[in-house]
């Protein structure tokens, strides 16, 4: 009778408490995150307060959430409310055996949606029902449901996309391991696995996971979870991350399951879809040489499947379309792996993959030519060495060719790439030629359409690399190849093309492309200079060789760009440092500048750590003008900070050797720069504004009072050749002012720079005149001061008074003409001479000139000195 009454207490339920129910499993669907977890946690309250029947109701409706046909936020709240019940010990031990498989599943919901995949928020919500069992069960009564939980759990933690659930996964592991005890390997596997080293993906990829997949109760379950899942995830990264992942877990011993790995991987790499396909060829090519460095083979019907399905692929056409650069990416690397693993392929094979190389050598994407150039080089190691000579001199004259001016500018970049991949095996024969190829190859030519920089950039890197192979090769035993020819080669023609690689300032709509060649030239010249020491360590260490080198490196540490400074102050460094005779004063202040203290890290690309140490060397005169050419570029350019920075280390280094010849030098260095970079905007323009920055700190004082007036002089011209025909406003602008310091010179210097600066008062562009009356009215105040200015004192104070009542930017050409010619009487110069002018002809300019003064933008624009 009592267990009929209390069987009646169960069916007398209100009616009410049941709508309340219907709407909290209503709300476990909600959009919103903040609804689904209220409902939860209202639900564990009121199934807390149920009788025992009707709350096991409750948990069968909640397991009809984790349905195929329900959404995320379905599955989501499911597991908020699972989570809830058991952490108020609602959820009964026999309810378990249902419960474990649905959140194992909730553990790895991942559902694709368009370009990306939604359910981060249900697997860190499945984490947190696993926490919460660790803490509402006991040991025994999880022993059944650790067996499945422990390996989705660090699965999870290893391999997870989102951080914040390898986080959640290892912290319900760590709960499970700790208040449960029955997972296996617990406390090793959290030696390894903990918040931290879990933090960054690769990390957790690339070191984690195989040390816990040592454990053969975790390794299936994460090889056949990246295999399913993670090699053909949407994000295109992960997929490569997991491949190496994958490669990682290979261990001596695994051929079956490599080979079931590699079976698999095959089968998607000939599917419809993009991802899985890609996935496939990704995994193989990383799964082959793992195989190969552990010693494992795999089945001879996977071989021949892994060797033929480029062909596969070529005849599914899968290298055309949507996708077709991501999969001749990955065939290549396919291509680069079946040759380090050595597989057996037959003739037909092989003439698939070199026709496969060669489409991909000549494809505009860089990746792919780069990949192709590795790929190119591991296939002709493997394969081509036992070629006939004809065959092996072929392939050679076959890059060279592609090399040659005329030849299609992308296809030069990969044959340029592929000649130095190649082996030493097939250069040592036409080692002379090769090199003669890739040094054209880094020329400027403008005739033709041959200027492209990514040739000259992968010439120059390629350079260092068939020097290295060949010098390998023969030291290898491996050709027949005297060295001593090759050493000499470097330092009569390597080196200077290098050299000359490091003044190639290209600019296109991309910008500076030039830096890049800069770049590859400097990894390449520090490379090959260390080959040559080791061929010949005594001439390649020889002052004459070695100077210039150092100098070049220190032009580009003081340049403008900062990726530029940080390669050459890391070469600079590197090259100094394995100088073992240097023999050369200049050598050794480099090796004092660049080397490293201790525990000290320079970061060469910023210009606050780089400058203070490498400027100094302006005073070593082998690196004077090379130096100060880089460190005006600097100094004038448009970012003020790098220019702040920049000035003021010349002027500290100045005035550190006040009256020195330093300052000669300085001033001679800037003339030679002016007169081999004349009406070259780059340099002229920031030579000037140095130059003003050195005078109007009185740092050539010393100069003008001593009477080397030879540089000032060239200067002077060089100035004046500059501004003929300039329209560049903000050159002339710099020009006037350093024309108006040049009269601190004696004579004849003064009186050229006055006729000079007189005659910028008539320029064109009205900005122009008046920054040129600006500066000559502050140099002639300046000249009242001076014991012996060289002019008459009335007549320097009525220039003044003219300069300044002008007004020079004015609209009248006659005021402005005017003014100026009533200045040269007054220090004692001719005026110039008047133009004649035909009078017809002039009529008829005048005619045309007022015709058209308004009839164009442009004109306003140069009437305005814009």
């Amino acid at each position: 009778a009592e267990a009929e009454a209390e069987r009646g207490e169960e069916v007398d339920v209100p009616q009410e408490i049941e709508e309340a129910i219907e709407l909290l499993l209503t709300g476990l669907r909600d959009k919103d995150t903040i609804v689904r977890w209220s409902a939860a946690k209202g639900l564990g309250r009121v199934t807390g307060r149920l009788p025992k029947d009707m709350a096991d109701d409750v948990v069968s409706f909640l397991l009809e959430l984790f349905s195929p046909s329900e959404g995320d936020g379905a599955w989501h709240g499911g597991c908020l409310a699972l989570a809830e019940l058991a952490r108020r010990g609602l959820l009964l031990p026999e309810r378990l055996a249902d419960v474990v498989p649905l959140v194992v599943k909730a553990l790895f919901y991942d559902v694709r949606r368009g370009p990306h995949s939604v359910g981060s928020h249900v697997r860190d919500a499945a984490a947190y029902v696993c926490w919460a069992f660790a803490r509402a069960y006991s040991p025994e009564t999880m022993a059944e449901s650790a067996a499945s939980l422990a390996p989705a759990l660090m699965t999870i933690a290893c391999y997870d996309r989102e951080v914040n659930c390898r986080r959640a996964a290892a912290a319900a592991f760590q709960e499970s391991v700790g208040r449960l005890g029955n997972f296996p390997h617990g406390i090793e596997v959290l030696t390894a696995a903990d918040y931290f080293t879990l933090s960054a993906r690769p990390n957790a990829y690339l070191v984690v996971a195989p040390f816990v997949a040592n454990f053969q109760e975790y390794r299936r379950a994460m090889v056949d979870h990246l295999l399913r899942e993670k090699v053909h995830h949407w994000d295109r990264s992960l997929r490569s991350l997991a491949a190496r992942a994958l490669a990682a877990l290979v261990r001596p011993g695994d051929g079956e399951l490599a080979s079931e790995a590699a079976s698999e991987l095959v089968r998607q790499a000939l599917s419809t879809v993009l991802e899985v396909r890609h996935g496939g060829l990704v995994g193989l090519a990383e799964l082959l040489p793992a195989c190969c460095r552990a010693s494992v083979s795999i089945r001879a019907q996977g071989e021949r499947d892994v060797a033929g399905l480029l062909e596969a692929l070529e005849a599914a056409r899968f290298f055309r379309g949507k996708g077709g650069e991501m999969m001749r990416e990955a065939a290549c690397g396919l291509v680069e792996s079946v040759s380090t693993a050595g597989l057996d392929i037959g003739d037909g094979t092989k003439a698939a993959y070199k026709r496969v190389l060669r489409e991909n050598l000549a494809h505009p994407n860089e990746d792919i030519q780069a990949a192709a150039a590795r790929a190119h080089g591991a296939f002709s190691r493997a394969y081509h060495l036992e070629d006939p000579p004809a065959s092996l001199a072929a392939c050679v004259d076959y890059h060279l060719e592609g090399l040659q001016d005329g030849a299609n500018l992308v296809a030069r970049r990969g044959h340029a790439l592929a000649l130095g991949s190649l082996p030493g095996a097939l250069l040592a024969p036409r080692w002379e030629a090769v090199l003669a190829g890739l040094e054209r190859a880094t020329l400027i030519v403008k005739e033709g359409g041959s200027n492209d920089a990514e040739s000259r950039v992968n010439s120059a890197k390629s350079l260092a690399s068939v020097l290295k192979e060949l010098a390998g090769a023969a030291r290898r035993g491996q050709v027949e190849l005297d060295l001593q020819p090759v050493g000499r080669r470097i330092l009569e023609t390597v080196l200077p093309c290098l050299r000359r690689c490091l003044e190639d300032y290209t600019i296109d709509n991309r910008g500076d492309v030039g830096s890049w060649v800069r770049e590859g030239a400097m990894f390449s010249l520090v490379e090959v200079h260390a080959l040559a020491v080791s061929i010949e360590s005594q001439g390649a260490q020889r002052p004459e060789h070695v100077v210039p080198l150092l100098a070049g490196l220190l032009k580009q540490g003081l340049e403008k760009i900062d990726r530029v400074r940080g390669v050459a102050g890391s070469q600079l460094a590197a090259l100094a440092s394995s100088l073992q005779a240097p023999g050369a004063g200049a050598v050794e202040e480099v090796q004092r500048a660049v080397a490293p203290g201790e525990n000290e890290q320079t970061n060469w690309a910023s210009p606050s750590e780089s400058f203070p140490r490498l400027v100094p060397l302006l005073r070593q005169e082998p690196f004077t003008e090379l130096g100060l050419e880089g460190l005006v570029v600097s100094a004038g350019g448009l970012d003020n900070s790098l220019g702040q920075v920049a000035v003021a280390a010349l002027l500290d280094v100045v005035k550190q050797d006040k009256g020195s010849p330093l300052e000669t030098r300085l001033l001679g260095a800037a003339h030679s720069i002016f007169k081999r970079n004349g009406k070259e905007g780059r340099i002229t323009l920031p030579l000037l504004k140095t130059l003003d920055a050195l005078f109007s700190r009185g740092v050539a004082t010393s100069v003008g009072e001593g009477g080397d007036e030879e540089h000032a002089a060239g200067l002077l011209a060089c100035i004046r050749a500059e501004v003929k025909g300039c329209r560049d406003v903000p050159r002339l602008q710099a020009a006037a002012t350093v024309l108006c310091h040049l009269t601190l010179f004696g004579q004849p210097v003064r009186d050229e720079a006055l006729k000079a600066v007189l005659a910028l008062l008539s320029n064109r562009f009205p900005r122009v005149r008046k920054a040129t009356a600006e500066s000559l009215y502050m140099r002639l105040l300046a000249m009242e001061d001076e014991d012996d200015c060289g002019y008459d004192e009335d007549g320097l104070e009525e220039a003044i008074d003219i300069v300044a009542e002008t007004r020079w930017d004015g609209s009248s050409a006659q005021e402005v003409r005017e003014a100026r010619l009533r200045i040269y009487p007054l220090f004692g110069l001719e005026p110039p001479a008047a133009k004649q002018k035909v009078a017809g002809a002039a009529g008829v300019k005048a005619e045309s000139t007022e015709a058209d003064e308004n009839s164009s933008y442009q004109s306003l624009v140069d009437t305005a000195g814009y």
